[in-house]
C-alpha cells in the first residue's frame, strides 16, 4: 500500500494516520505522492465560502458562506454532517489550487448592490462553495437599484430587514 503525501496550507493537524491541511488564505496543496487504492488515494475536503456583509442603515445581517464537505473515510455521526458527500477526491501527483473566499466588507448607502455585499466563493480542486449573500438594507429612497428589504443570494442568503423584508434563498 502507498499513501498520499502532500504539503501546503497555513497549518496542518495530524491525528493518527490522518493529516489535515488548513488554508486560511489562497495557496496550493502540493501532492508529491498520490498513493494507491490499497493505501489511500482519495482526500476528504471541507470548503467554506466567505460570509456576506450586513445591510445599510437598519438592515439585516449577511448570510454565511456555503459549505461543501466529503466523508470518504467514514467519520461517524454525530461528528460528521449528514450533508457530506460520501466520496472524496482522487488525487494525482501535482498541484491543487486552493482559493479562500474573503468575507464581504461593509458598503454604506442604499445604492450598495448585492454584488458588493456578497462574500467571495472558495474553491478547492473542482469543489466550489458560494459566498454568503448580502443583508437587506432599509431605505425610503425611491429609485434604488436593489429592492428594499430583500436579502441577496449566496451560499446562505442574506437576511431581510425588520420591515417585513424577505430573506433571499441560498
Amino acid at each position: 500500500p502507498a499513501y498520499i503525501v502532500a504539503s501546503g496550507g497555513n497549518a496542518t493537524i495530524t491525528s493518527g494516520d490522518y493529516r489535515t491541511h488548513i488554508f486560511t488564505s489562497s495557496g496550493t496543496l502540493g501532492v508529491t505522492c498520490a498513493g494507491n487504492s490499497k493505501g489511500s488515494n482519495k482526500i476528504d475536503y471541507f470548503v467554506v465560502g466567505g460570509g456576506g456583509s450586513g445591510g445599510h442603515f437598519i438592515g439585516a445581517g449577511g448570510g454565511a458562506g456555503g459549505f461543501r464537505l466529503s466523508n470518504e473515510y467514514a467519520t461517524p455521526a454525530p461528528t460528521m454532517s449528514p450533508l457530506a458527500n460520501s466520496t472524496g477526491i482522487t488525487v494525482t501527483a501535482g498541484s491543487i489550487p486552493v482559493t479562500v473566499g474573503a468575507g464581504a466588507s461593509f458598503h454604506d448607502g442604499p445604492s450598495a448592490s448585492y454584488s458588493n455585499r456578497q462574500g467571495s466563493n472558495s474553491v478547492f480542486s473542482t469543489i466550489t462553495s458560494a459566498g454568503g449573500g448580502g443583508g437587506a438594507y432599509f431605505s425610503q429612497e425611491p429609485g434604488s437599484p436593489v429592492p428594499k428589504g430583500v436579502g441577496g443570494p449566496g451560499g446562505s442568503g442574506g437576511g431581510g430587514d425588520y420591515n417585513c423584508g424577505t430573506p433571499y434563498p441560498g
